[in-house]
C-alpha cells in the first residue's frame, strides 16, 4: 500500500466500497460521512471520502458501468 493510503480502509471493488458506505451512512450519527467512492491512483484499490472535490474527474475515469441490453 501507498503512503497515499496510510490509515485509509481499502476496498478491492467498487461494489464493496459502495455497499461499505451505505452502511456507515445508515448507521451513523456523525455529522461527516462518506458521501462518494474513488478509485485511487497510487494503489489500485477504492477509498470512501466524504470530500466532493474531484468528484467528476474520479467517477468519469474510474468507475466502469456494466449497462443491460433489454
Amino acid at each position: 500500500m501507498s503512503e497515499h493510503c496510510i490509515g485509509k480502509k481499502a476496498y478491492g471493488s467498487y461494489k464493496s466500497a459502495t455497499h461499505s458506505m451505505r452502511l456507515i451512512r445508515k448507521g451513523s450519527s456523525r455529522h461527516e460521512v462518506p458521501s462518494r467512492v474513488y478509485k485511487c491512483g497510487s494503489c489500485g484499490n477504492w477509498h470512501l471520502t466524504s470530500s466532493q472535490d474531484g468528484f467528476k474527474e474520479s467517477n468519469a475515469r474510474n468507475r466502469k458501468w456494466t449497462h443491460s441490453r433489454r
